[in-house]
């Protein structure tokens, strides 16, 4: 009898120790599910654009519970404004506290637009067709559409086969000169 009472503590102690670690799962899982809170928004990279105007574009705010949904779309945010080329958020969790880090790369500042080879339209008429200006944010397909118009102005005005070619070369202090070849 003496034996069976043993056997019989053994599995009740086993009962309550399995218990427990049961139930200090659950409390961990509890915690876990309780939502995270945005403590503090950080911006690096950026040189020309204030941090203000860049937190000014995000959903996420301080305070805000941390949501992969809302920093998904300030990532298309940041993108869609035109002024990044590179954008990347790094998340800091500790507890319930999550910090985010958008780490972002400028776009090229374009320094100066040259026009090389014109003979038989003049400058003004072919930087107005263009429409990229000295000092605007480099856009691919602003260039692209005001090569375009150059091409029906050369058109226009009876040379079919004239060739333009746009030219970004890189300069210092992440600006570029925008040459546009014509021939």
């Amino acid at each position: 009898m003496n034996m069976k009472m043993r056997e019989v503590g053994r599995k009740g102690i086993f009962f309550v120790f399995m218990l427990l670690i049961s139930l200090m799962l659950q409390i961990t899982s509890i915690r876990a599910s309780e939502p995270q809170k945005i403590t503090e928004i950080e911006v690096k990279g950026n040189k020309r654009i204030e941090d203000s105007a860049i937190k000014y574009m995000l959903e996420s705010k301080v305070g805000d519970i941390y949501s992969p949904t809302k920093v998904r779309k300030d990532i298309s945010k940041l993108y869609e404004s035109g002024y990044f080329k590179e954008v990347k958020v790094d998340l800091m969790s500790q507890a319930q506290d999550v910090q985010l880090v958008y780490s972002v790369v400028e776009m090229p500042i374009i320094e100066r637009v040259v026009i090389i080879g014109n003979k038989d339209v003049e400058s003004k008429d072919i930087e107005e067709k263009l429409g990229i200006e000295p000092h605007s944010i480099l856009d691919e397909a602003s260039i692209a559409s005001g090569v375009q118009n150059i091409k029906n102005l050369y058109q226009e005005k009876g040379f079919c086969l004239t060739e333009v070619e746009p030219v970004i070369k890189e300069m210092v202090g992440n600006q570029v000169r925008l040459e546009v070849k014509i021939a």
